[in-house]
C-alpha cells in the first residue's frame, strides 16, 4: 500500500468535486424546474450530495471505505430515484446516470488495491 494518490484518482475526485458543486448550485437555482421533473425533494438531493462529498473526500485520502461508501450511496440513490419515480424521465434519463456513474466508480475501483 502506498500513501501517494494515483493521478487517475486525483482526476476523478476533482471531477467529482466539480460535479457536486455544480449539482448543489443547480439544486438551489433550479428548484422549480426540478420539482416539475422529479418527485425527489430538494432536501433529499442535498443530503445525497453531502454523502457523496464525504465519500469523495475519503477516496481523495485513499481510503477503501470511502470508495465503498461512495458506491453504496450512488446505488441507494439510483434505486430510490427509480422507486420514487421520475415520471418525465426517458430511458436515456435512467441509463445515462447509471452508465456514467458506473464508469466513474469502475475507474476508481481499478486503484482499490492501492488504498488503505
Amino acid at each position: 500500500m502506498t500513501n501517494e494518490r494515483p493521478t487517475l484518482i486525483t482526476v476523478l475526485c476533482v471531477l467529482g468535486f466539480i460535479w457536486i458543486v455544480l449539482s448543489t448550485i443547480g439544486i438551489f437555482f433550479f428548484q422549480d424546474f426540478l420539482s416539475k421533473l422529479t418527485n425527489v425533494s430538494v432536501w433529499y438531493s442535498l443530503i445525497i450530495e453531502l454523502l457523496l462529498l464525504i465519500g469523495l473526500i475519503l477516496v481523495w485520502n485513499m481510503k477503501k471505505m470511502g470508495l465503498i461508501f461512495y458506491t453504496a450511496i450512488s446505488v441507494i440513490d439510483y434505486i430510490i430515484t427509480i422507486y420514487i419515480g421520475q415520471e418525465n424521465y426517458t430511458l436515456f434519463g435512467y441509463l445515462f446516470p447509471l452508465i456514467t456513474e458506473g464508469i466513474f466508480i469502475g475507474l476508481m475501483f481499478t486503484k482499490f488495491r492501492l488504498m488503505n
